[in-house]
């Protein structure tokens, strides 16, 4: 296994494009990696030293493995490839994920470019008196005879209150 697992590494390193790989693969190591482990509960010695020391280097080639043949296939994939065929099902599971997570990351983004926000209706007032601070604690000072483009809440609210009239 552990051959088998070194050589699809070293091949997948040796080129930028996805190599053909074995679909069991991940399944055969899970069920060696089994073997290993159950020798590690079992075992004593240097079966178990040697078991541990290989499940080590398994896991952390495996791991090298599953990261560089995904990022191969993403890449492939955003540049409109279809790397389906030459993945196992734990990859395409991952790759599939990650392009869900991007796609739905770029919507997201999206809807928050795209949200438009509508600028408030705005209305011309000229002010008869002045206004205090807190009429409209935005636009203030509002002085008796000034005019002001306001939005129309705050316009109608100082026309209601007698401080200001509409201008047409």
């Amino acid at each position: 296994m552990y051959q088998e697992l070194r050589d699809s590494w070293r091949l997948e390193r040796s080129s930028f494009k996805l190599q053909r790989l074995d679909p069991a693969l991940y399944e055969r190591l899970r069920a060696h990696a089994a073997k290993l482990a159950s020798i590690l509960e079992e075992g004593s010695g240097l079966a178990k030293k040697v078991a541990s020391l290989e499940l080590e280097v398994l896991k952390a080639l495996a791991q090298d493995l599953f990261s560089l043949r995904v990022r191969k296939a993403l890449a492939q994939a955003l540049e409109g490839q279809d790397p389906t065929p030459l993945l196992t099902r734990e990859e395409a599971e991952a790759v599939s994920a990650a392009l869900k997570a991007l796609s739905e990351a770029e919507e997201l983004l999206s809807s928050k470019l795209s949200a438009h926000y509508e600028r408030p209706r705005m209305k011309l007032v000229r002010m008869l008196k002045e206004a205090p601070v807190e009429a409209a604690p935005e636009y203030a000072p509002l002085k008796a005879e000034s005019l002001a483009l306001l939005p129309a809440s705050v316009a109608e609210k100082l026309v209601s209150e007698g401080y200001a009239v509409m201008v047409d």
